[in-house]
């Protein structure tokens, strides 16, 4: 009985942590003609694109960034990227990493007596 235990905390470590990276997200803040701007991007997908957040002024706008140039497409005229390389470099790791679905699979737990 005592090893089903531990594999059972084991496996909700597994999931923990799991769980966890769906919420991960980088951002980056700066302000550009009085105002504050700010970009987010997850690491989550849709359809194979990356969910990312902008917003001026707190007001957020969400969409995705399939060609990771760090603004939301379909909307470069409107929003801009972080304006040093510096900022932009982890927004740009996440952004070509690797993908996560929103929601994880639900793994099963046998146990085998």
């Amino acid at each position: 009985m005592k090893h089903v235990v531990i594999f059972l905390f084991a496996a909700s470590l597994t999931l923990t942590a799991q769980a966890s990276e769906i919420c991960r997200s980088v951002s980056s803040s700066w302000q550009e003609d009085g105002q504050q701007l700010q970009t987010r991007i997850s690491t989550q997908a849709r359809d194979g694109c990356k969910l990312i957040f902008q917003s001026v002024n707190d007001v957020e706008t969400e969409g995705v960034d399939c060609n990771c140039d760090l603004v939301i497409d379909g909307m470069e005229g409107q929003f801009s990227p972080p304006p040093s390389a510096r900022q932009a470099e982890r927004l740009l790791e996440t952004c070509h990493g690797p993908s996560t679905d929103p929601k994880p699979e639900r793994q099963e737990i046998y146990i085998v007596n």
